[in-house]
């Protein structure tokens, strides 16, 4: 195996297990065991377990950026599909969204990366609502306030789907975290033109 693909090898299996028993329970030594490599060989590619879960953080931001990229053309079909793909992604890091208020505290770096990227996400998430606006899926907003306040509720909704889930006692399953996008759907449906409304429909 070569280092890029030790790499990737190392960050897959540590977001598999932090998935699975949270990044606290799991220690650099599992990590490496699992995929059958010496702790050293790890440390070659990351200092400690932090260094891990921040390299994890920065591929998940980068599909991010992959996301949200180019609304110009978009239909209902497409905006389902843009929606699904962030539950999704929700769901393949969710140690990270149950952990990490924990994750900040514990990691300066990994919170000021956080800020870094939330910033730049607003942006491009609202750039995508203007161009769903433009692609006549989304009504023209009214003022100023309503495309941040639209971008706050999907945000809010993606991001804390999981913790609902645990409090509410049901599963935190695949099916129960992609319900997230139907949610999404009907805080958007105010929003939505008239033939956005008949294809959801359909």
């Amino acid at each position: 195996m070569n280092a890029r693909n030790t790499r990737s090898a190392i960050l897959d299996m540590a977001v598999k297990l932090f998935n699975q028993h949270g990044s606290q329970s799991v220690s650099t030594n599992r990590i490496a065991a699992e995929i059958g490599i010496s702790v050293g060989n790890l440390y070659y590619h990351f200092n400690n377990k932090e260094d891990v879960i921040r390299a994890l953080y920065d591929r998940m931001a980068a599909e991010m950026d992959d996301l949200w990229s180019g609304a110009a053309g978009f239909n209902i079909s497409r905006l389902r599909e843009m929606i699904d793909k962030l539950i999704q992604q929700m769901w393949e890091y969710r140690f990270f969204q149950r952990e990490q208020l924990t994750l900040m505290k514990k990691d300066p770096l990994l919170l000021k990366k956080n800020r870094e990227v939330r910033l730049r996400k607003r942006g491009e998430i609202e750039g995508f609502i203007r161009g769903l606006a433009e692609s006549k899926i989304l009504r023209q907003p009214q003022d100023e306030e309503t495309t941040p306040a639209l971008v706050n509720a999907v945000w809010i909704v993606s991001e804390n789907r999981l913790a609902f889930l645990e409090l509410e006692g049901k599963s935190v399953s695949r099916k129960n975290v992609q319900a997230g996008t139907n949610l999404i759907l009907q805080i958007m449906r105010p929003y939505l033109s008239p033939r956005a409304i008949a294809e959801l429909s359909q």
